[in-house]
């Protein structure tokens, strides 16, 4: 019996352990043709089965062992050793057998992962096409999910809720939502208890970016990407705010919606200007860099008559004592 296979290690050790037993079986067969042993008192026997009969006296071989013949206690229905000796080899082949099969499961499994790995990189070539180069750009696979869905936790909180509209204002029994609002603008949104916004960033409804962040009470600061502005808030009404201008940088603070201080570059640019208001929002002081190179400010007073008149400082402007 031949077996060619390419099995590896395991399959060797079977072909060897066939290959033995074969030669084991044509020996005892050629030996039984060939000289028949007579009945003898006593019996030679090695692990595997072999047996032949020897005189008294006569030794038995390496590793053999050696016991005496009773006739009348053999069983008749022992096993034969040559049988018992095919019925290994045919254990033997069928699990080379069972190799082969599982090779050749193995193998077609590799050839249709190779298959769907060039289809993969073939399409993730064609989404690339007409795309600048980018040496980050992934070239795994891409997994898709179909929204609506929902992240939930093992109690079955809601965590994360995307859909194609959410509520902006309450995330309706979700923790997170990632979805557009009424005015279809994209924003991942944070909520209090699943419901109380309380910060916010994405696409504002004017389409630039906006982050937002509240308490109970409403926006507590906001980043506003269309006006270039950081705003801090008191109720429902700015605290505070930084703007970049058209002459740079502008910080203001508000009474209401009035700004009552002002903080930014001076009308001619040359430095900076500071300016105070009433909360009517008629501007009373105002200081600040000069075109001359030095500095002015102005005070709106009010004379002891109750006219209002300005006084000024600076170089070639009245004292600011004039006018009493």
């Amino acid at each position: 019996m031949k077996h060619v296979l390419m099995l590896g290690t395991a399959g060797a050790v079977l072909v060897c352990a066939i290959g033995a037993l074969d030669s084991r079986l044509s020996d005892a067969a050629a030996a039984n043709a060939s000289d028949p042993p007579p009945p003898a008192p006593e019996v030679c026997y090695d692990d595997i089965g072999n047996t032949h009969f020897v005189r008294a006296g006569q030794a038995c071989g390496p590793g053999e062992k050696r016991t005496k013949l009773i006739p009348q206690l053999l069983d008749p229905d022992a096993e034969d050793p040559q049988a018992k000796l095919q019925k290994q080899v045919d254990q033997l082949s069928n699990k080379i057998a069972q190799l082969e099969a599982d090779q050749e499961k193995t193998a077609s499994r590799d050839k249709d992962k190779d298959k769907d790995s060039d289809k993969d990189q073939a399409n993730d070539e064609d989404q690339g096409k007409g795309k600048s180069n980018d040496k980050g750009t992934s070239k795994g696979r891409v997994s898709r999910v179909s929204a609506p869905f929902e992240v939930v936790a093992p109690d079955g909180t809601v965590i994360l809720r995307v859909a194609a509209q959410v509520s902006s204002t309450d995330g309706q029994g979700a923790k997170v939502t990632i979805g557009g609002g009424k005015s279809g603008n994209y924003a991942l949104r944070v909520f209090s208890g699943g419901n109380e916004f309380v910060a916010g960033v994405g696409q504002a409804v004017d389409g630039g970016g906006l982050v937002v962040v509240s308490d109970s009470q409403g926006p507590v600061a906001t980043m506003n990407a269309t006006n270039r502005a950081v705003s801090v808030f008191k109720g429902d009404k700015a605290a505070a705010s930084i703007v970049a201008g058209d002459r740079g940088g502008e910080v203001s603070v508000y009474n209401g919606p009035i700004a009552v201080v002002h903080m930014g570059m001076s009308s001619a640019g040359d430095g900076g200007n500071i300016t105070t208001a009433l909360n009517s929002g008629f501007g009373v002081f105002s200081a600040g860099a000069a075109q001359d190179g030095g500095g002015e400010a102005c005070v709106n007073r009010v004379t002891q008559a109750g006219t209002r008149r300005p006084a000024c400082v600076g170089l070639g402007l009245p004292s600011a004592g004039m006018g009493k």
